[in-house]
Parts: C-alpha cells; sequence; structure tokens
C-alpha cells in the first residue's frame, strides 16, 4: 500500500509518525536485533529481556511497510529461535486478531 506522497504504508505512517525503512534498512536492523539477543539475556534475564527485546523488535515493526511487516516478524521470530526461545504469546494473538488481555494463556 502506498500513501499520497508514493512512499509505503506502515503502522506508524497512518498516525503521520515516521517514514519506512528501506529494504537495506530493515536487513540492518535485524541484524543488529538478532545479534543483540545474547547480550540482552546476559544483561537483563527474565521479565526485563522481553521489555528490551520487544521495545526494540516492535521499533523495527513499526517502521515498516504492510508489505513487509509479515516477513520482519518472521525474521524476528526465526531470532529469538535461533536461541531457543519461543515466540511471545501476545504477538501471536495479535497476529490472529485476538487482545492478549483477554487470553489465558497471559496469566
Amino acid at each position: 500500500m502506498m500513501l499520497a506522497n508514493g512512499r509505503p504504508k506502515t503502522l506508524a505512517t497512518e498516525r503521520g509518525e515516521v517514514v519506512p525503512m528501506t529494504p537495506q534498512e530493515i536487513e540492518q536492523q535485524l541484524a543488529e536485533l538478532a545479534g543483540a539477543v545474547p547480550q540482552l539475556l546476559k544483561r537483563t534475564p527474565g521479565v526485563e529481556f522481553w521489555i528490551e527485546f520487544l521495545e526494540r523488535a516492535d521499533a523495527i515493526r513499526n517502521r515498516v511497510s504492510v508489505d513487509h511487516y509479515d516477513w520482519v516478524t518472521g525474521r524476528i521470530y526465526e531470532a529469538l529461535a535461533a536461541h531457543g526461545i519461543s515466540t511471545p504469546t501476545r504477538w501471536l494473538l495479535a497476529a490472529a486478531g485476538t487482545d492478549s488481555s483477554e487470553s489465558s494463556l497471559d496469566r
């Protein structure tokens, strides 16, 4: 999807906040996120890891075009899987269109 100015539509551009990243910028950001996982696990164990990781991952996802959103989400899942970490429940529920606050999985 494109905006009137010819730029790809993102979740953030719907609110007029940011310009979407180029594919090269996306690759760089994904590589940095994947590379940060071991350090985040050491530095911020438990819930602190998830807070930091999800903030970084969401910052990337919010700056990609709608056309790249699923691909980027999959790559983020792969970065976690490479370290034996399961995908966060709230993302799975969001992808399914379910509000995580309504789910017993998060309780």
